[in-house]
């Protein structure tokens, strides 16, 4: 008889303990929601000149480049600063994929056709 009440103790503890992680890990997310939505100042700048959809963006390492790349098949490098497009670079295809190389005089961008290509930046 003592071993059952010990698996029932075990099971009703491990069900404690299980329940109060839950409500921790639950607890936490919330709070952690609540500090990142009060962290967010203000937007800075709404970058527009895709015909469709945008699939990247990425930051340039250094300065103050941005890219994005989407549906429209063309690949956007803009100036953060003031929001407006330096170059723009086409692909046959959508561009889902986009990196800037470390030093950011290059970007790669990868399309739906199945080719990257990699481009050097003009400054």
């Amino acid at each position: 008889m003592s071993s059952v009440r010990i698996r029932k103790t075990f099971k009703f503890t491990g069900f404690l303990m299980l329940s109060l992680l839950v409500l921790f890990v639950f607890d936490q997310l919330l709070v952690n929601a609540k500090r990142v939505n009060a962290d967010i100042i203000s937007l800075d700048l709404t970058f527009e000149d895709h015909d469709r959809g945008v699939w990247a963006v990425v930051f340039s390492p250094i300065g103050d480049l941005v890219a994005s790349s989407g549906i429209d098949s063309s690949v956007k490098i803009w100036q953060r600063s003031n929001g407006l497009v330096t170059q723009s670079l086409e692909h046959p295809d959508g561009v889902p994929a986009l990196a800037f190389s470390p030093d950011g005089n290059f970007i790669a961008s990868a399309s739906e056709d199945a080719t990257f290509k990699i481009w050097k930046l003009s400054r």
